[in-house]
């Protein structure tokens, strides 16, 4: 091992993390990962069994990322997405607060059935075009979008990679999972959405034009039944699956199967959609981030960030105990961001006892994922939403941003893991 290699390795992490956030040059998050996990490598932090590991580890992860992208990007192509956000506006009637609540719920269930991925890259745009046209203040809508994307991830494992790779590492069950994570879902997004219905009341308008070429039927019919099918067909066999115990990564990539051959059957998309629009580069990205956060873990980085957490399940887990560990894991995702934050509560809780593991892992995922909101670099999933206002000529004022993370994001861990705690009794 090369002298220094701890120190040197912290130095790799936190370059890692800040070339996540910033992204210099237009460098990948892939890249990033992959270039500190060579480094790692090359320290003697890691090594290439590390790496085998973990493409073993997270390879059912990998397959279902995957594939459940292509399923999105079909329904895309041939305009599911554009359909459910134009029901959103008709179902509205031109009255601007239920308007800002159709679409926070249309992104809570893109989330919560396909992943705040989705959310974040295929709705925010398309609320940032809604926004323009509807002449409206940006903030609200933009800054629902980012947090929507977080706070609805925390139901089923495939909300969220952070949930993937709980669920898939500590091998937890799915209908504990769901069952005992319905209620702290349920209470994080009602305080979120009346937080910024008072947060936002000047600037959402109580009447809008809503004219009506915004819900004329986009697309092809035909191709938007079929994709619209499949899609229902492809969450229902996930839910079916995952009750029975079995790998989800079988009918997602079923459904991409068919999916992709009937889209380009149709001609409802192009080979080169399906190489551009995917982010092929994303298991890239996951093993490099395992190797880099084990390597961190045996630099030091367990002692502080890994004990604490396993110091708070000594005891019986009480309401406090419950809370501390999710504002422990919120404050670790805004330093370190969500993904490397849930790979190291796996690693610490592997060690944890087992009869308070599950429990552990959950609140922590409150913190990952709702908690996360706490910055705008705490999430992958924040940042995308925030670039893609950038895109559409809306720039949100980083300050703001902040301050209405302070007044939201602590009540909504505070009431997300207070009702985990009652869900338990």
């Amino acid at each position: 091992m090369i002298p220094f290699s701890p120190i040197l390795t912290w130095l790799v992490l936190l370059a890692v993390i800040a070339a996540l956030i910033v992204r210099p040059g237009g460098l990948s998050e892939a890249v990033a990962a992959a270039v500190g996990a060579a480094v790692v490598l090359v320290l003697g932090t890691a090594t290439p069994v590390d790496v085998i590991h973990g493409i073993q580890e997270t390879l059912d992860v990998l397959l279902f990322l995957v594939a459940m992208m292509i399923v999105a990007l079909v329904a895309e192509e041939v305009g599911v997405f554009d359909w459910a956000a134009n029901q959103a506006i008709r179902l509205s009637a031109g009255d601007g607060r239920l308007l800002f609540i159709n679409l926070y719920l249309l992104g809570a269930v893109i989330t919560i059935f396909l992943s705040l991925d989705v959310t974040a890259v295929m709705l925010a745009p398309l609320i940032c075009a809604l926004v323009r046209r509807a002449r409206l203040s940006p903030l609200p809508y933009v800054v629902a979008c980012a947090f929507v994307a977080n706070t609805a991830s925390l139901l089923l494992p495939v909300s969220n990679l952070t949930n993937l790779l709980v669920y898939g590492l500590l091998n937890l069950p799915f209908w504990s999972f769901v069952r005992l994570l319905f209620w702290p879902e349920l209470a994080a997004v009602v305080v979120n959405v009346l937080v910024f219905l008072a947060l936002f009341r000047r600037m959402i308008p109580s009447r809008f034009a809503a004219s009506e070429e915004w819900h004329a039927s986009t697309g092809d019919p035909v191709g938007l039944v079929i994709a619209g099918g499949e899609l229902v067909g492809v969450v229902a066999a996930l839910m079916i699956f995952g009750l029975l115990g079995l790998p989800l990564y079988m009918p997602a990539a079923a459904g991409a199967v068919i999916m992709g051959l009937v889209a380009l059957r149709r001609r409802d998309i192009e080979l080169s959609d399906l190489r551009h629009g995917v982010a092929w580069s994303l298991p890239l990205f996951v093993v490099g981030m395992y190797t880099v956060v084990l390597a961190a873990n045996r630099s030091g980085l367990d002692l502080l960030v890994g004990r604490p957490l396993l110091h708070l399940l000594d005891g019986p887990l009480s309401p406090a105990g419950l809370l501390l560990l999710s504002f422990a894991a919120a404050l670790g995702s805004n330093l370190l961001n969500n993904i490397p934050m849930a790979l190291v509560v796996i690693t610490s809780l592997m060690t944890a006892p087992a009869q308070h593991r599950e429990i552990a892992a959950l609140a922590a995922l409150i913190g990952t994922n709702v908690g996360a909101n706490g910055t705008t670099f705490g999430s992958l999933a924040t940042l995308l939403v925030l670039r893609a206002a950038r895109r559409a000529g809306f720039q949100i004022d980083l300050r703001e941003f902040l301050r209405i993370s302070v007044l939201t994001t602590p009540l909504m861990v505070c009431a997300a893991a207070l009702s985990l705690w009652l869900a338990l009794q």
